[in-house]
């Protein structure tokens, strides 16, 4: 099965959209632990969360650079023929 141009440029939108959708989520995940550990700092709200047992999160979303790297595809090399099914002797 060959990949048309037009559903190249689809698994584009596709991946660009994914990594859109991954982006908006890390950076929630980050401006939510980022309000958690203000409001745990702040007066009176201290005094409640020292006794409750409650304290910052260090716990931030961050890639790694091995992640960064973009991973190389070759869209050029044809599938292999599919192996012929194999046959019974009755």
């Amino acid at each position: 099965m060959e990949c048309t141009p037009v559903q190249f440029l689809r698994l584009q939108d596709e991946l660009a959209g994914t990594e859109n959708r991954i982006a908006v989520e890390r950076k929630r995940y980050n401006d939510t632990l980022q309000d958690y550990n203000t409001y745990v700092l702040q007066f009176p709200n201290s005094l409640y969360a020292g006794f409750a047992g409650y304290k910052q999160n260090p716990a931030y979303f961050q890639a790694t650079e091995a992640s960064r790297v973009v991973p190389k595809v070759d869209f050029s090399a044809k599938p292999a023929a599919p192996a012929a099914a194999p046959t019974t002797a009755h």
